[in-house]
Parts: C-alpha cells; structure tokens; sequence
C-alpha cells in the first residue's frame, strides 16, 4: 500500500507540474500587458493552382481551350508565322494540396476600424513557414492579410485623414505575386489559428514558339503594348478586397509603346517535326472588366534566326491572332501566346498540302517551297530535280542573229527592272504574251526548254487540285528561289559591259548557299543540281537590251559550289543551258 501511495503522488506530482508548464507558457504568452502571442505555428497556408475556379473553358475540362485554325501571317522575307493565343495549363492538375511556394511572406493583422495592430515577416522553404518573430496582439478579433515579397506595400492616409489605410502595389513584370486573406478571426483564449488560402493576384503568359526546320538559334521577343490606356498595376485594399488606388478610384496608367513584358534567350528544343522554344513565365496584371490586353499588343523580336532567316525587328500584331472564344484576361489564369514559324524548306507534296519533310507521312514531296499562298496569292514552288541541257531557250534560230528581235511581249532593260518579272506561267503557257502567238508548252521543237519545263514529271501521280501547270521560272522568280538560303543576295546593275545584264551581277560568294539549297532538293527526294552539264539555270525573261547585237537575249544564273556567281544573257540557242521546272499552287 505505501509502494502504491508513493506512485499515486509521484504521478501527481507529474501533472502538477505540466500544469504548471502549462500555466507558464500561458502567462508568457500573455506577459506583455496581456497579449497573445502568434508565432509561425499559428499560420497556414495553401496555394490556388493557377486556372482554378475560372469561368472559362478550360477549368472545367482541364484542358487547354480549343481555337479556330490560325491564320498565316507574312512577317517579310518568306517567313511566316500562324498566332494562335490558348488559355489553361498543358500540365493535368492533381488532387493533392499544393505546397506554399518558397519566398519572403509577410502577415499583417487589422482591427476593426482597419488600423493595422501587427505585423509578422518570414520565409516559406518547402512548404513550411519560419519566422523568428512573434506577433503581439490583444484578445480581439482581427482580419488578416498575408502576401509574399514581389507585392509593395503602400502606407498612406485615407483622403478624408480620418484612419490610416494599407496598400498592397502590384505591378506587372512582378514575379508570382500572392495574397491571401484571411477575415474575422477570434484571437483569444488558448486556441487561436489563422489560415491563410494564397492566390495569384496576376496572369502568368508565356511564349512557345514552333519552328518547324529543325535548325535555329536562341529567340528573345518582346510584348509591346501598342498605344492605348492601360493599367500597369493595382493597389488591393486590404480589408475590402479590390483593386484600386489610393484615392480610392480604378487604377489605369498611359503607356506608350511600352515594354510590356520580356523573354530572353529562350532555347530550343528538337522535336520529330522540328524545334520548339518555350519561354518562362511573365507575370502581368489583368485588365478587370471585358476588355483585354493582350489584343491591344504586338510581339517584336529581339534576338533569333531560324533557317538562315533573322527574326530580328520581325513583329507581329496580336490583334491578327486567332483567340480561344468566350477569351478573358484575369488573374490566377494562365496565358500561351503560340507562335507558329513557317519558314523554307517547306515541300509541295502530291496532294497539294504543304509541309516539312519530317512530318511527310505517307505523302510524297514534289517541289520545295519557294513562296506560301497568301490570301488569294498562290504559292510557288521548285521542282526538286533540274533537267540538264542541251535544252534550247529556241531552236529554229541558228548562230546570234535570232537574238535581235523581240519573243515575249514584255522585257526587261535591268536586272533590277527584271525582279519585277515573276510571269513564268504567262511566258509558258499563255500564246498571247509571246509575239508569235504560239504556246511554248506545246512547242518541243520550237521551244524545246520550255517543253522541258512544261512536260516535267515529278515522278509521282499529282493528286491536289490546286496545283497548277510546271513552266520555266522568270527571272524575278528564280532569284526568290536562290533567296530560300541566301536571304541577303542581292541584284545589281552593270556599270559597263555590252549590256547593264551581262555578267558579274548578282555574284554571292557564300559557298554554303548552294549547298543548303541543293541539300534541300535531294533531302526530298529529288537529284537537286547533281549531274548537270553546267551551272547556267534559264529563265524566260527575255532581255530589252541596249544594242543592236543580242538585243532580246534570254537570261540566266549560274549556279555553283562557289555560290550563285553571276548573272548571264545567253543565246537562245544556248546549247548548256538547264532548265528547273517550276509549279504555283
């Protein structure tokens, strides 16, 4: 019994004593006049994933919203580009709560008449929230707000000077800015707990840029804001929850063709169709209401070349894009400005579709791209294989004599002036823009190169109604062709010589240009300008020469491993002359 009376006290003693531990801690946290302490394990926290509870498509199906087939946008040196704005994550969303992402918070407690009673400064790293300080209120019941470090908070009296008022600043550009709101808590008695539900008080856009040749180079653009009143930036009022400045009026600011917001050197990413960039994220601040920003804005291009083609000082206008319906701006959502480069070697395929070698499918490739349809503009296209001469401009001429009078209809006394002639069709097939009234298509003995260039056959049963008739090139379009690798040859005028035509115009020494050019023609199948007699490529301009002597002479281009090297007028009798087939669809 005395055993058992001894544990009886003991383990009262034991409880006496976290009694009083307990009364202890109770007292501490109240010594200061009577003041409840909150330290870090008072607070909670979770994280609004971004997309949720949006009125939009996408938060219903977790998907990113459907858009209409974008348009094409030419952007200038044969480089075009499909925008197309989408809306939601490509990420699936999970049941799991998301942790409190890693940063500075700062907690701030209101007493009824908004004035601020106290105020807490920690960090969150994994999740978890420390802080070395305590905040020190008396038994009442507050509303608490919490934000993290990108939001600026604004101290200023009300405009009537009666109680001081708090602002939280946003701006856009600011990274991930959070604030949570928390109101009418009991802090009293030995419970007290404050949770805290942080949402996203901004719109996070990115770029993704499809570039469908595989080979490029770091892209940096910008978002340029065209000129029109926008806001830059926002005041939320702590208790009542809106956005406002300090004055208490909708804030909105003037931005002149501002930087809107910046992704720099976003690399790429080789796909089985090409290369892909996709840019961080840019937090900017939505607009409120039913209008938008971002088709107010443009993209320039800063920094980027795909495919031998700069993309600098390239810009698209976002109202061209094509956006997802029922499109809204609003925060905690998530924007992805895509933008679809288009840029040779692009192949026609036999079923008139167009598109890169790597994502062919069954379909087979019969000319390379050398212009996209545009509108009601066909597109044009170079066969990918060059019929090698001996093919005549004219047969029934003999020596120089036929080349004093006057074939097409039209000619040309410049180089310069010849760009202008992208009529290859019209010099092929069309009887009435030839002086003799014959079709030269249908002339093998009379016109045996462009017979040739008519009667080309790509090797495979051409299925796509809209493409046309193969012809021999103009000179404006065969320069176009040489362009697709050499985006800066350039066509000048001779200064002296028999003719401002003849020779050492046009020359481009860069020995990659053929190279690439004729890679592209064998890479889709074709013999390119393999086995080929000689590097003059015909064209049916016809030359308005100066003198008597070759006055109507026809015109070509070499081409070599050395580069495009000059310009030529030739004899219509030419007997090394080759002839590459064109195509419109």
């Amino acid at each position: 019994m005395k055993h058992k009376m001894i544990a009886v006290l003991c383990m009262a003693g034991l409880v006496a004593l976290g009694a009083c531990s307990s009364e202890e801690d109770s007292v501490q946290e109240k010594s200061n006049h009577g003041k409840i302490a909150l330290d870090a394990s008072h607070f909670s926290f979770t994280e609004e994933e971004y997309d949720a509870d949006q009125t939009m498509a996408h938060a219903k199906s977790r998907a990113v919203v459907a858009t209409p087939q974008p348009k094409t946008i030419d952007l200038g040196d044969d480089i075009f580009a499909e925008v197309s704005v989408e809306t939601g994550t490509d990420v699936p969303k999970t049941r799991a709560t998301k942790p409190l992402s890693d940063g500075q918070y700062t907690i701030c407690a209101y007493d009824a008449d908004h004035y601020r009673q106290g105020e807490l400064t920690g960090t969150v790293s994994g999740g978890v929230f420390t802080s070395t300080d305590r905040m020190l209120l008396d038994p009442d019941v507050y509303d608490f707000v919490c934000y993290n470090s990108t939001v600026i908070p604004l101290e200023m009296d009300d405009p009537h000077h009666i109680r001081s008022y708090d602002y939280l600043q946003v701006e856009n550009g600011m990274d991930n800015p959070m604030m949570g709101f928390s109101p009418a808590v009991n802090i009293s008695g030995d419970e007290y707990f404050v949770p805290f539900h942080m949402k996203h008080k901004a719109m996070r856009v990115r770029l993704k840029i499809i570039s469908e040749p595989e080979e490029g180079d770091k892209v940096s653009a910008t978002i340029m804001v065209t000129p029109v009143a926008i806001g830059t930036g926002g005041y939320w009022r702590t208790i009542m929850q809106i956005f406002q400045r300090w004055d208490g009026t909708e804030y909105s600011a003037s931005l002149t063709n501002a930087d809107y917001a910046h992704f720099n050197d976003i690399p790429s990413t080789k796909t089985a169709t090409g290369g892909e960039y996709l840019s961080s994220y840019e937090y900017l601040m939505p607009p409120g209401g039913t209008w938008n920003y971002l088709n107010r804005c443009s993209i320039r291009f800063d920094k980027g070349e795909i495919f031998g083609r700069s993309l600098v000082g390239k810009t698209i206008d976002l109202s061209t894009a094509t956006f997802p319906a029922g499109y809204t701006e609003q925060e905690n959502s998530t924007v992805t400005i895509k933008v679809k480069i288009k840029v040779p070697p692009h192949y026609l395929f036999q079923d008139g579709t167009v598109g890169t070698f790597a994502n062919r499918g069954t379909r087979t490739p019969i000319g390379l791209v050398v212009t996209e349809k545009v509108g009601s503009n066909p597109g044009l296209a170079a066969a990918l294989n060059v019929l090698s001469a001996p093919l005549q401009w004219e047969n029934e001429v003999h020596g120089n004599s036929g080349d004093s009078y006057q074939n097409n209809t039209v000619c040309y006394p410049t180089p310069t002036a010849g760009l202008a002639d992208m009529n290859g069709y019209n010099w092929t097939w069309d009887g009435s823009s030839s002086l003799d009234g014959k079709v030269r298509a249908n002339e093998a003995s009379k016109y045996p190169a462009f017979y040739a260039a008519a009667h080309y056959n790509p090797g495979v049963t051409v299925t796509g109604a809209n493409v046309g008739k193969w012809f021999m090139p103009s000179f404006g379009q065969l320069v176009k062709a040489l362009q697709l690798t050499a985006p800066d040859y350039k066509i000048t005028d001779a200064t002296s010589g028999m003719s401002p035509w003849m020779r050492a115009l046009g020359t481009y020494s860069d020995s990659e240009a053929p190279r690439k050019l004729d890679r592209c023609l064998i890479v889709g199948g074709g013999t390119g300008f393999h086995g080929i007699s000689s590097g003059f490529i015909q064209t049916s301009t016809q030359v308005d020469g100066t003198s008597a002597f070759r006055k109507y002479q026809p015109t070509a281009i070499i081409i070599s491993e050395l580069g495009f090297n000059q310009i030529f007028v030739t004899w219509k009798t030419m007997m090394n002359g080759n002839v590459w087939p064109f195509v419109e669809f």
